[in-house]
């Protein structure tokens, strides 16, 4: 969701955390600046740290855990 304008540009809050999602540079020019898919965590976007510390070990837990299910059926 965004959220507000800081020199024209539009800032991105994490839905998990509520801090703005970093913008992504390379050479000086901002390329990114959408942050990651919350889900299933959350609706929305993420940061980076929410990201690789939330979302992605929930996914995986998921992922296990569905496995098992259809393993042990």
């Amino acid at each position: 969701m965004r959220q507000g304008q800081i020199h024209g540009c539009d800032i991105m809050e994490c839905s998990i955390c509520k801090k703005e999602i970093e913008k992504k540079y390379h050479n000086g020019k901002m390329y990114w600046d959408s942050g990651h898919n919350a889900e299933p965590v959350k609706k929305g976007r993420c940061c980076d740290k929410c990201n690789n510390e939330v979302v992605i070990p929930t996914r995986i837990g998921i992922y296990k855990y569905k496995r098992f299910q259809e393993e042990n059926v």
